[in-house]
């Protein structure tokens, strides 16, 4: 029997691990149910994923924590002591009295409010809000958020 001596070329044990790597990914998406639903035919077109895999996760992206919620509510319906309590920044220096009055006459109507998402970076976390008009019209809230307050309204 010949023995093989070792070789130094470096391109030589790439291959072995990216066929085992594509092998190993290609068994685990089969077993997810990714694979078998788009060869089989079973997914309409577009879908990539498994069912239920990802609705999960999205699931929990689509709401924004109740307080940041409740405080867009408020906003929305113009109440101006929930607004202040949870106001800070540069905001909590504005007078309470000066927040109520434009809150009591805005310059848009609110007719509902709803959650778009969110996004953070190192200055605050920013939640976006659109507020539906009493004509149907649209206006984009975003709402810059630190510590659990309110600093930016835009």
């Amino acid at each position: 029997m010949a023995e093989i001596e070792p070789t130094t070329d470096p391109a030589a044990n790439v291959r072995p691990r990216r066929v085992f790597g594509t092998f190993a990914a290609f068994i685990l998406a089969f077993a997810c149910g990714v694979v078998a639903d788009r060869q089989l035919g079973n997914a309409p077109s577009g879908r990539i994923i498994a069912p239920g895999s990802a609705a999960a996760l999205v699931a929990g992206a689509e709401r924004p924590p109740g307080w940041i919620a409740d405080f867009a509510s408020a906003f929305c319906k113009g109440d101006a002591a929930h607004v202040v309590a949870n106001i800070g920044g540069e905001l909590a220096a504005m007078p309470e009295e000066q927040i109520a009055a434009a809150l009591a006459k805005p310059k848009w109507t609110c007719a509902r409010i709803r959650y778009l998402g969110h996004a953070a970076n190192p200055q605050a976390e920013n939640f976006v809000f659109v507020t539906t008009m009493d004509g149907g019209e649209e206006m984009w809230w975003v709402f810059a958020v630190v510590d659990q307050k309110v600093v930016s309204i835009q």
